[in-house]
């Protein structure tokens, strides 16, 4: 829904024939998505060269030859594959009375550390903390940290537009895949609070 508002969107609920034959290139959002199932040796080979797939964790590589990826670290041997930032010209508020700094994605408790809370004390003047996450982080309420539990897109940017910085984790990050907290940031044109092996 969110998407809708910047895009022209055709919806299109069933692969078949005509879809292949109406397109000259099909981007898979996700290589291991059963929709068009790229993983069975028959449609791999009879699309091969119409089918682009995204491949956003090596593990999820599928039978295709043409690929984009979305991290930097690693490399799909014997593909084309080409690295790519996903980022996109989202709705942007220019306000500046910005006042929250907000975490979006994976959070577990142990990333609840000293660290995290004597941030959280530090800004608490200015700026109101908040963790969007699928996970239900209610502890972090104690923490006078907001708890965005699973909303859906459109109710997350009534946060976005209020939001002066993105926090990216600081912990336990996997090279083998991008945190999509980064490009989400870029798009909306919002600061990162990043590590600096990340950002470098």
């Amino acid at each position: 829904d969110y998407f809708k508002q910047i895009y022209n969107i055709i919806l299109i609920d069933n692969i078949d024939d005509e879809v292949y034959k109406n397109y000259n290139i099909i981007i898979k959002l996700t290589s291991d998505d059963p929709i068009i199932n790229t993983n069975n040796n028959e449609i791999a080979t009879l699309y091969n060269n119409k089918i682009i797939s995204i491949v956003h964790i090596i593990e999820n590589k599928d039978l295709i030859n043409n690929h984009i990826i979305l991290c930097p670290y690693f490399n799909l041997i014997d593909t084309n594959s080409k690295y790519i930032l996903p980022i996109y010209k989202g709705i942007i508020n220019n306000n500046d009375n910005k006042n929250i700094i907000l975490f979006l994605g994976y959070f577990i408790q142990e990333y609840l550390d000293d660290d995290l809370i004597n941030f959280n004390n530090s800004i608490k003047h200015k700026y109101k903390l908040m963790v969007c996450s699928y996970n239900d982080n209610a502890y972090l309420e104690d923490y006078n940290i907001k708890n965005l539990y699973n909303i859906d897109t459109l109710e997350l940017m009534k946060y976005v537009k209020n939001s002066k910085y993105i926090l990216t984790r600081k912990a336990s990050i996997n090279y083998d895949r991008l945190s999509g907290s980064i490009p989400f940031g870029i798009s909306h044109n919002i600061p990162l609070i990043i590590k600096k092996n990340i950002a470098i």
